[in-house]
């Protein structure tokens, strides 16, 4: 597994890990706690797992932190394809991840090839399920 530092347009370092080096490429933002998991599948792929901005070994914006929230992760994202020279992605999306790459996508979908979701955060907090999916 090799270790990379990508950085960011406004000069931020995100730490990443790397498995496999096929053409597909599938990445796991917030997912290096996965990259045990998710092994396996770098048999013809580049799997890129990835600490966001804040968590990890990633620098922290300081007082920035929250001035554009979700939108600088997904400028990061895009940071780190750049890096990777990646022309498509598989994205991974998790928890609040899974809002995040799911704005990536709708905001360059020519840059996805597809996007797999675990658990998805509700992308409207404190909206109300009906009685029998609660």
């Amino acid at each position: 597994m090799a270790g990379h530092y990508v950085t960011t347009d406004e000069g931020l370092h995100l730490y990443c890990e790397t498995r496999g080096d096929g053409a597909e490429a599938l990445v796991f933002p917030n997912g290096l706690m996965m990259k045990d998991d998710f092994a396996w599948l770098a048999g013809d792929r580049t799997l890129v797992f990835y600490d966001p901005r804040h968590r990890g070994r990633s620098d922290a914006a300081g007082d920035a932190r929250a001035a554009r929230g979700i939108h600088d992760d997904v400028d990061d994202l895009e940071a780190v394809r750049r890096y990777f020279g990646f022309e498509k992605m598989a994205l991974f999306g998790h928890s609040y991840v899974g809002v995040m790459v799911a704005l990536y996508a709708m905001t360059r979908p020519a840059r996805v090839s597809r996007v797999i979701q675990m658990s998805p955060a509700e992308p409207y907090p404190g909206k109300a399920y009906p009685a029998h999916l609660t």
